[in-house]
């Protein structure tokens, strides 16, 4: 499981190690076992610390190295050169928080070796995915770290205390005794009763080093766990009350339950007698019974925990997948305002975050660049807000000293570029000096800039940066590009503002309907025209203004790429998701987070993979479930940041069965399981296991099986199990891909919620997968196997329904306006040719429309103009407006229903945008004064007025006072205090009472400021963080 190491890191070196704020250095021997589980050093005295290799993020040496404060920089002789002899540790459990430990050694060439041979070991991915005996090894390495020398002690082994051993695994006290028995038990059942094995100094209780083996540490497990569901499957197998296996029950175990049944029978084929007799051979621990080929339980748990049973496919794990397809073939695993570490609006710019986001494997970043407020230089700044900005300069090196650290594949920059033309000079400068020769800036051979031509493949740019901007048009030919004046900024799609005569009609519920559509903007506004020097930059990712999928499939050309919020994306998903698919085979695409997501969450990427979105931009500075999730499928293919679009799979039907958990924590407390599946299905659905009180050690659940009998899209689907304590406190997860997923028993080992492994937490499971026969498919699910099992295949009805139940789930909301835009399809494709664009009303047009005759007046507008563009025999036109007529006549209703629809959706939307403003104001009111003043003082200033209409517009509400804001919310203090006395005198008085005196204790003044809903869900939490803050009326 583990790369081969530089022997040199196994035998150690020597090393200075140092701080940067410290004066202080300190001679220490750095060391790495055998296993590359931990870097360790050892000081002149003895003393030893260690890190674990899994967390750590990164290596440097030479100039990204850090360097002592300026004041402690005599220390060092030769300074000139400590940077080449550094080697700088970076680690951390998140992206954020990220430390960082130096050490100096005597020659450059040693510092690069370790460098790369620690970075090498901290990704190997197939140590991230070992075995439970793999992480038991590593287990037992890090104990071996507390081994002390007595004095007294004449052995020079040294001693392990026992309490060190018993705090690994307990903090309570019950569990405390529980692991010393096992201990002492294990130490019986591996060495006779005369062994000296425990000694006792000062009272306190050490085991003797040299009897504390691996085969000791593995017994003092298996007494701890005790695992009975082990012996239950073994009765199960075992039909005959045995006490061993034979080899052919074993055969029939491995192929009946182990074995995939997806996989090829000649390419894999069924296991043999041979195959149970090496199960036999290697795993059972009883020599006798080995020999004769019988396989005890003992055996059999050491057969589950070992890498026979991983729960993914170690192949998919490796590079697997074929890079030499056009990069539009590809999910590319992508970044949004990747130099925020926290919310959108008030956290902190970091060129940190571009380091860690590619070292995750990330290809697609975002830099928005302006001019600088207090310097020359351009900075990287979220526009608008009061995030802190830092030097675009800064954030190239980072880029360009980590793109291809963890991934050769090509990264891709999406600028949003605000800076004057001198600035973005500058910027072109910067990339051109830091990127050198991996800079793109040309068409490669076979692949000219021209339409009808594909996007060249991974492969062919291996380690070459990518720029996403705005290009200049060629003077030769039509400026069909961008203009300034067209493009809004980051995020390249939005919807035009009405002009003045329109806004003039609009009523003053749809003028703030617009302004909730204009939501999607952003905080950007737009870019500024592109010099000369950026646009010599940008080649094979060129970003257009979206039109519509019919113009930029006349255009076919693969080099430009359009940006769409999440809830763009989601309209045109509804609206016309075959042609969102085609478009997405043929170019690029991107979504980033809306506008809405001020605290930096994010959206579930399947729904835009499967239409097949190769760029869903998340924000990586927050590890919620859906980063989870993303981090968890771009793992595989060797985490270089591509994944291929895989054709159409057989409907699976997973069925999962929690059976057991083992050392899920050290504290006494009760746990239970979450199980989920991500992605397309029939229904979504989501199972809870039963809660084991006082038990982190050995919870049996024996719960399920769970059923997900229906996942469409098996390689983008992904089944999650997160385990959590009675408190709803997370403890770990882990996110398996179902076509990289093994069935069978399976220990899944558990991560953070950055994926990096815990160690010993698991839980035991069985994973059942099976082909669903298309027999048993309804009609929408059959149509869509045959149209994606037949790619070539034209777009029609059928699997223009088969799409939207993808998208819908159910097939009754396949509308008649539906169906009749694909017989308009239908008539399009009539004569190809000839035809011109022939596009429904946008959703702005419709709630524009003051009534349903205007949008009629509309549509024979738009008919009257495709009539006469339409260059084809008199009969073929008469065709073509009775088509459209028709399509008018019958969708005219579906039309109105659904303006109502939305209408209620965004009103909907609006009163949760006014809530959740509403939390964050009352949340950060105790925090930060400066808050405070920003969001009362927000709209006196035209540009930050503009962006909190985008979020709700309610924050015009505080903008009159301060002070009756502050005045509001100690009154709801006063108040909450005046309650909690008349509560303890009522409780004196009335013995708990509360009906006694029920009209004297209540605050009525706070009824005139929550409903009695809230109200009465305050009083019953006497929490005043419970409170939810409403804007004050006037």
């Amino acid at each position: 499981m583990n790369l081969p190491l530089d022997q040199s890191l196994i035998k150690g070196e020597e090393f200075i190690k140092w701080d940067e704020d410290s004066p202080v250095s300190t001679p220490v021997t750095l060391k790495v076992d055998k296993n590359a589980f931990f870097l360790s050093w050892a000081g002149q005295r003895g003393e030893t610390d260690f890190l674990d290799i899994s967390f750590i993020r990164d290596t440097r040496t030479g100039r990204y190295a850090k360097t002592p404060s300026p004041r402690y920089r005599a220390n060092f002789e030769s300074y000139d050169s400590l940077k080449d002899r550094t080697v700088t540790i970076c680690y951390g459990t998140d992206f954020v928080n990220v430390r960082f430990v130096n050490f100096s050694c005597v020659r450059k060439d040693v510092a690069k070796i370790w460098c790369d041979e620690i970075l090498k070991a901290a990704y190997n991915m197939r140590a991230l995915n070992g075995s439970v005996e793999i992480f038991l090894r590593k287990a037992y390495t890090r104990l071996l770290f507390n081994v002390e020398f007595v004095d007294q002690f004449v052995d020079q082994s040294g001693l392990l205390p026992v309490s060190s051993v018993v705090k690994h695994f307990a903090s309570h006290k019950e569990d405390r005794r529980k692991v010393e028995e096992a201990l002492k038990s294990a130490s019986l059942s591996v060495f006779s009763s005369d062994t000296k094995v425990f000694w006792v100094f000062e009272r306190n209780l050490f085991i003797d080093s040299k009897y504390f083996t691996y085969d000791l540490f593995y017994q003092f497990y298996r007494t701890l766990t005790v695992r009975p569901e082990v012996d239950k499957i073994f009765a199960q197998i075992c039909k005959e009350k045995k006490k061993y296996l034979t080899p052919d029950e074993v055969v029939v175990f491995v192929n009946n339950v182990q074995r995939d049944p997806r996989l090829d029978e000649k390419l894999y084929p069924f296991a043999n007698k041979q195959k149970a007799l090496e199960i036999v051979n290697q795993y059972e621990p009883t020599i006798t019974q080995g020999t004769c080929g019988l396989l005890s339980r003992e055996g059999l748990l050491r057969y589950f925990i070992s890498e026979e049973c991983l729960p993914v496919k170690l192949d998919k794990l490796d590079l697997c997948d074929d890079m030499t397809k056009p990069l539009a073939d590809y999910f590319i695993n992508s970044s949004h305002n990747t130099y925020l570490t926290g919310n959108q609006v008030t956290s902190k710019s970091s060129s940190e975050m571009y380091r860690q986001a590619l070292l995750l494997g990330g290809r697609c970043l975002e830099l928005d660049f302006w001019d600088g407020t207090f310097t020359d230089e351009p900075i990287v700044v979220h526009g608008w807000t009061l995030v802190e900005e830092i030097l675009a300069k800064d954030a190239i090196d980072a880029i360009a000293e980590s793109a291809f650290k963890s991934s050769d594949y090509p990264v891709i920059l999406s600028f949003e570029n605000h800076c004057s033309k001198i600035n973005q000079a500058k910027i072109a400068k910067y990339c051109r000096e830091s990127f050198g020769e991996m800079l793109l800036d040309g068409a490669i051979d076979g692949y000219p800039l021209e339409p009808n031509h594909p996007l060249p493949p991974p492969s062919l740019l291996k380690r070459k940066i990518i720029i996403k901007n705005k290009k200049n048009a060629d003077i030769k030919t039509k400026p069909d590009i961008i203009d300034e004046n067209e493009e809004g900024g980051d995020d390249d799609v939005m919807e035009e503002a009405p002009n003045d005569s329109k806004a003039e009609e609009l009523s003053t519920e749809q003028m703030q309907l617009q302004q909730l559509i204009m939501a999607g903007k952003g905080t950007v506004g737009k870019e500024t025209e592109v010099s000369a020097e950026i646009s010599d930059l940008v080649n094979y990712i060129q970003p257009v203004r979206f039109h519509s999928f019919e113009q930029a499939e006349l255009q076919k050309k693969s080099y430009e790429m359009s940006s769409f919020s999440e809830w763009k994306a989601k309209a045109l998903l509804e609206e016309q998701p075959v042609e969102f698919v085609e478009y997405n085979k043929r170019q690029l695409s991107r979504v980033y987070p809306g506008a809405h997501r001020i605290l930096s969450d994010n959206f579930m990427p399947h729904l835009f993979w499967n239409a097949g979105v190769q760029m869903v931009a998340l924000n990586f500075q927050t590890f919620d479930v859906p980063m989870q999730v993303n981090v968890a499928l771009f793992e595989f293919n060797n985490r270089c940041g591509y994944l291929l679009k895989q054709n159409w799979s057989r409907v699976h039907g997973i069925a999962i069965q929690v059976i057991s958990g083992q050392l899920l924590s050290d504290k006494r407390i009760g746990t239970y399981v979450e199980v989920e599946m991500y992605g397309i299905q029939g229904g979504t659905k989501k199972f809870c296991t039963k809660t084991i009180p006082s038990n982190g050690i050995n919870p049996v659940y024996d719960e399920g099986p769970f059923i997900f009998s229906r996942v469409k899209f098996p390689d983008l689907a992904c089944l999650r199990l997160a385990v959590y304590d009675e408190s709803k406190c997370f403890i770990g997860h882990r996110v398996l891909p179902i076509n990289a997923i093994s069935p069978g028993y399976k220990h899944i080992s558990l991560r953070n919620e950055l994926g990096q492994p815990l160690g010993l937490p698991t839980i035991f499971v069985h994973i059942e997968v099976r082909y669903l026969p298309k027999h048993k498919l309804n009609k929408a699910e059959r149509d869509l196997h045959d149209f994606l099992s037949k790619p070539l295949m034209l777009p029609s009805k059928t699997s223009s329904i088969g799409l939207n139940y993808l998208y819908t789930e159910n097939l009754t909301a396949v509308t008649d306006s539906q169906i009749l835009e694909v017989q308009t399809r239908k008539f399009s494709r009539y004569e190809s040719s000839k035809r011109s664009e022939l596009l429904p009303l946008s959703l702005t047009e419709i709630l524009g429309a003051k009534s349903v005759c205007e949008m009629r007046h509309k549509y024979k507008k738009k008919i009257k103009q495709v009539r006469s563009k339409l260059d084809c025999k008199k009969a073929e036109k008469k065709i073509a407006l009775k088509t459209f007529e028709s399509f008018w006549n019958r969708a005219s209703k579906e039309l109105e229903r659904s303006r109502k629809e939305n209408l209620a959706i965004l009103e909907n939307w609006k009163e949760e945008a006014e809530e959740e403003i509403s939390n964050i104001l009352h949340a950060q009111l105790k925090k930060n004064e400066l808050v405070i003043e920003f969001f009362v003082s927000a709209t006196n200033i035209d540009t930050t007025r503009r962006y909190f209409r985008m979020i709700g517009g309610i924050i015009s509400k505080y903008s009159d006072e301060k002070t009756n804001l502050e005045k509001f919310c100690t009154n709801v203090k006063n108040q909450y205090q005046n309650f909690e006395r008349a509560l303890e005198d009522c409780k004196e008085k009335c013995q708990g009472d509360l009906d006694c005196c029920n009209d004297d204790i209540w605050p009525h003044d706070l009824y005139d400021i929550f409903d009695s809903e809230r109200y009465v869900s305050f009083i019953a939490s006497r929490n005043l963080d419970a409170i939810i803050l409403r804007p004050l009326e006037a």
